[in-house]
């Protein structure tokens, strides 16, 4: 194996990790709760309210960090079911 390959391997490789790490930081922020130590609340919904109004809410209140993340999981939710 030539010096050429062996570092195009070594660039490959390090960019699969950055790309890796990225993607992990990502997922960790999008789906991780906005305050770790906060006390478990209950959240009392009308039964009209659509997922369009809850949604913001959630956000605006801090209940949600991000509103795509916590649409995707509904949506996937209900695929499973």
């Amino acid at each position: 194996m030539n010096k050429t390959i062996k570092i195009i391997i070594i660039v490959a490789g390090i960019i699969l990790a950055i790309t890796a790490i990225c993607i992990f930081a990502f997922y960790q922020y999008q789906f991780s709760a906005p305050q770790k130590g906060a006390e478990t609340e209950t959240i009392v919904v009308n039964l009209t309210t659509t997922e369009a109004e809850l949604i913001p809410k959630l956000k605006e209140q801090g209940y949600i960090r991000s509103e795509w993340a916590f649409n995707y999981v509904l949506k996937k939710k209900a695929s499973h079911t």
